[in-house]
């Protein structure tokens, strides 16, 4: 009886070692599970702020460049503006030199 007992108590600590030293197992599988998980997450998030960055230099470029070509226009207007202004005068000028008032 007492070597059956203790074949039992030995399988049972035996038992226990194998339980243990999955439990540990597990613990370190979970942890390389969540490193792996963070690391992918980490970077996927570095992508994105690098589209993120990528896109806001765009938007900025683009705005520039919309803003030069309104720029033109705007320029383009004033000075057609400014010609109309100076030939109005030259005619008005001319005019009054022919009608003899200058």
């Amino acid at each position: 009886a007492r070597m059956t007992h203790r074949r039992l108590t030995m399988s049972l600590l035996g038992w226990q070692d194998l339980v243990a030293s999955r439990r540990v197992a597990r613990a370190v599988l979970a942890r390389v599970c969540r490193l792996i998980m963070h690391t992918d997450l980490a970077a996927a998030f570095q992508g994105w702020l690098h589209f993120l960055a990528i896109q806001t230099a765009r938007r900025l470029q683009s705005r520039r460049a919309i803003s030069k070509l309104l720029n033109l226009r705007l320029s383009a207007a004033f000075t057609t503006w400014f010609e109309l202004v100076v030939l109005t005068r030259r005619r008005r000028h001319l005019i009054r030199l022919s009608l003899g008032k200058v």
